[in-house]
Parts: C-alpha cells; sequence; structure tokens
C-alpha cells in the first residue's frame, strides 16, 4: 500500500516574507497549501495576499516541497518608530530601515551605553516595531 510522501521539514525553496510553515505541519503530497505573508511582510500595492494555493508535491527522501505560489511578499518600512520606546534611546537607525533589517539603537546625545545589542526589525503596516534590543542609556560623566 502507497501512502502519500510527508512535507515535514517546509519548503525546500523558501522565500523571504512568505510564510508557508503551516503547509509542512499537515503537510502530505496532494494536499493544498495556502501561503501566507510573513509578519512584517505585505503583498506589494495592488497585490493580494491569498489566492495563490498551489498542491504539495512532497520529495520523500528530503520531506521538502517546492513552494511554487507565486505569492509575493514586501517588507513594511519601519517609519513610525518603537512601539514603546526605552528611555534616551536614538533609534533613527532603526527608523529608516525596514523588516528584516538589523538596527542597533544609539544612546541619545550625552548618554551611554550600558547594555543592549542590534535585533532584527519586524515593522508592522503602521510602520511601528518592538524594540527588543535590550538597550540600557545611561547618563553620561562629565
Amino acid at each position: 500500500r502507497c501512502e502519500p510522501a510527508r512535507c515535514a521539514n517546509g519548503a525546500a525553496n523558501p522565500r523571504v516574507g512568505v510564510d508557508t510553515a503551516h503547509c509542512a505541519t499537515a503537510g502530505v503530497t496532494g494536499v493544498a497549501c495556502i501561503p501566507r505573508c510573513a509578519p512584517g511582510f505585505a503583498p506589494p500595492a495592488g497585490g493580494v495576499s491569498s489566492g495563490h494555493a498551489f498542491t504539495l508535491l512532497c520529495d520523500p527522501d528530503a520531506m521538502t516541497f517546492m513552494e511554487d505560489s507565486g505569492l509575493t511578499c514586501a517588507p513594511h518600512f519601519c517609519s513610525a518608530g518603537a512601539t514603546h520606546p526605552s528611555l534616551h534611546v536614538d533609534y533613527a537607525a532603526c527608523d529608516a530601515a525596514a523588516t528584516g533589517a538589523a538596527c542597533a539603537p544609539a544612546c541619545a546625545r550625552g548618554y551611554r551605553k550600558t547594555r543592549g545589542s542590534a535585533f532584527t526589525l519586524v515593522c508592522a503596516a503602521d510602520g511601528r516595531y518592538v524594540d527588543s534590543s535590550g538597550t540600557v542609556c545611561a547618563a553620561g560623566t562629565c
């Protein structure tokens, strides 16, 4: 008896901004998959985020599938600042970037960084993002 191949390892050709993780969860050859734009991404102007279903054809050895939906997803820009900005942190470098970019916030003039690191931006449709850097700025000494 033959069983359909499973696609548990996801897309063999993942594309930036296109989310097909849910296809792999219960995916087997012959099942329809409807991809969606990942958080921080949206279809380009005039594009649609649905109606791009494709039928899974799973590789039985690698347990992967080829994503051929034609869906394109463009990154949102982070133009509206951090959702909950930290005190004395300068987000200028982040505010000019888009989802997927690395952001390393600096401290405002007269302050020094006591902790924090770069983080990968995920911008919402309204241009806001969450600062996950853990940056803390303390008053500088003279």
